[in-house]
């Protein structure tokens, strides 16, 4: 049984790390504090309530020397004959006589009698002399195995002919205290070296020894700790038998207990303080309950919502991305090294003319294509809101602690969640794009080069005249190529050529602009072909986006529930796993 000083002193130190940390949302932080001391107050008590006591229990049959062993230990006479039972189920109890009354363990009905000594070895200890348990039979028997529940340690007490006694070994079994809490004592050993050699002596001692240990281990008891001594010698010789174990065993006894302690006085009279502070407890358990329970029909009714949401989402997304986007993400894309020649230079003055009129925005334009406009930002930011506003018109009807209204504010932190949404729709819709726009177009520049060269071939056929022309065909030479070139350049600086190169160059310009737009054909329908794609990454982000509130909203419901549990447990007395 847990012990009502410590069951006090942990259920007060949970309390005063739960207000350390800030933890109780119904209190003021003046409240807090003044809640706070109160309780270190408390705890203060406890320890001026508590002393150092050890209780020891002695067990044993009739005649084996309980009393001679008490006072062996005390250091002096504190048992006598005067102390008999004047019935077989009473429990003697020795204690000091200058000590303040310490509480006696076990129930009320087991019949005890207190006899004080002045054995101020022992001033801390009570030494608790069972009846023998030989003689307990029926009731009595059950209510001393009961008191043995509350002693601290339990001495088992034997000698050499009565360590092998069937009775001894039935009531050990039956004993509840745990068995780590044993010590067994086996007195009156002297009996083996009377008569004897002491040789003779020493080997009858280790041979009883032996058999009690391996009766011990038979009963469950895997490594007994066992003294063998004679506590008759103690009060009649000033120095021991080496083999008196007498000195190891008090020592044991003593030592065992010096670093436990036990309570001095009831605990009891602390009930109605502690109920009084932690009586403080129902409105946090009331404010912490409620919350949970809107959150949780908050999340179930999101989670009704969240198909609509999304299906709006995706229809905010379709108007975003309407032809006029998926222009302005196809020309973002116009690389114009795609183009060649006469082509090239009509994409490279345009791209150049779209980039001045774009002057003075913030982004270059093959960026800020990617960002929501106000409106699509605005329908976004409307679903936020509308979450947020219910919540906090619910916790407002409900009257629920300003403090949790702040630390939901804190987790929802709609400004951050909308920036973030915005920053994921930009990301990933311009690495999409990037991603996309890498195709060189082998195909497309070939095309271009042998359009190119075409025209290139008719101004040469046109200013080289048809005599250069055959005369190289049909007799290629030297002399017949400079023939050629000499035309052609006497025709370029003619009439005929100048207008020939007009027309060259008023060709090549158009056919460079026919290029350019079917370029810009390509890029859009690539765009259009890749844009159902990137509407489902945006989309992802937005499902993403309302997982993320619904998984928030899930984990504050959880602590607030799991807080509301502690403290329950707290403001009934009970400790972490709900027990007493």
């Amino acid at each position: 049984m847990t012990n009502p000083i410590e069951q006090h002193r942990v259920r007060l130190e949970q309390t005063l790390d739960l207000l350390r940390k800030g933890g109780l949302y119904s209190l003021s932080a003046k409240n807090r504090k003044t809640m706070e001391t109160e309780t270190e107050k408390l705890i203060g008590k406890l320890g001026a309530m508590e002393a150092r006591y050890l209780t020891i229990g002695l067990v044993g049959g009739t005649g084996v020397g309980k009393s001679t062993l008490m006072n062996a230990l005390a250091g002096e006479v504190i048992a006598s004959t005067s102390h008999r039972r004047p019935h077989t189920d009473r429990v003697l109890i020795y204690r000091h006589e200058d000590t303040d009354t310490p509480p006696i363990p076990g129930s009320v009905d087991v019949p005890r009698r207190e006899v004080l000594h002045q054995g101020d070895s022992i001033r801390r200890i009570l030494l608790c002399d069972l009846p023998d348990f030989d003689s307990l039979v029926g009731e009595h028997r059950e209510r001393v195995l009961h008191f043995m529940e509350h002693l601290d340690l339990l001495l088992w007490v034997t000698s050499p002919e009565k360590y092998a006694d069937k009775k001894f070994y039935d009531f050990l079994l039956e004993a509840p205290k745990s068995k780590e809490n044993f010590t067994f004592v086996l007195n009156k050993v002297d009996l083996l070296f009377q008569g004897e050699t002491l040789e003779k002596g020493y080997e009858q001692l280790k041979l009883a020894t032996t058999r009690f240990n391996a009766l011990l281990k038979e009963k469950g008891i895997a490594e007994p700790v066992l003294f063998a001594l004679a506590s008759q010698e103690v009060s009649e010789r000033e120095t021991l038998s080496p083999w008196n174990q007498f000195p190891a065993f008090r020592q044991h006894v003593l030592r065992e207990r010096n670093a436990r302690q036990i309570s001095a006085i009831k605990a009891q009279n602390l009930d109605v303080e502690i109920q009084s502070l932690t009586s403080l407890f129902e409105k946090e358990i009331q404010n912490l309950e409620n919350a949970g329970r809107i959150l949780g029909e908050t999340i179930k009714e999101l989670e009704e919502k969240r198909p609509d949401w999304i299906q709006t989402g995706k229809e905010i997304i379709d108007r975003w991305f309407g032809i006029e986007i998926q222009e302005k993400i196809s020309l973002s894309q116009g690389d114009p090294s795609r183009l060649v020649g006469p082509g090239f230079g009509v994409a490279t003055l345009l791209f150049s003319f779209g980039k001045q009129t774009s002057q003075g925005s913030e982004r270059q334009p093959g960026f800020s294509v990617f960002e929501p406009p106000e409106q699509i930002s605005k329908a976004f930011h409307h679903r936020y809101a509308w979450l947020e506003d219910h919540l906090s018109h619910r916790f407002l009807n409900e009257n629920i602690s300003p403090l949790l209204r702040e630390r939901l504010k804190e987790i929802m932190d709609i400004p951050r969640r909308f920036e973030n949404l915005g920053e994921a729709f930009f990301q990933s819709a311009h690495a999409y794009a990037e991603e996309r726009r890498r195709s060189p177009l082998w195909g497309f520049r070939f095309f271009q080069w042998v359009i190119y060269g075409f025209i290139f071939a008719a101004l040469l056929l046109s200013t080289g005249g048809e005599d250069a022309w055959r005369s190289l065909f049909l007799t290629p030479s030297g002399g017949a190529f400079m023939d050629l070139l000499l035309s052609i350049i006497g025709t370029l600086f003619s009439t005929t050529g100048l207008a020939a190169l007009g027309s060259f160059l008023i060709i090549n310009l158009g056919t460079g602009f026919i290029f350019y737009r079917r370029y810009r054909n390509i890029l859009l329908r690539k765009t259009q072909k890749n844009i159902g794609r990137l509407k489902e990454i945006l989309t992802r982000v937005w499902m993403d986006s309302v997982e993320a509130i619904l998984k928030d909203l899930a984990l504050f419901e959880a602590q607030l529930l799991s807080q509301k549990a502690d403290i329950s447990r707290l403001q009934k007395g009970k400790g972490p796993g709900g027990k007493r």
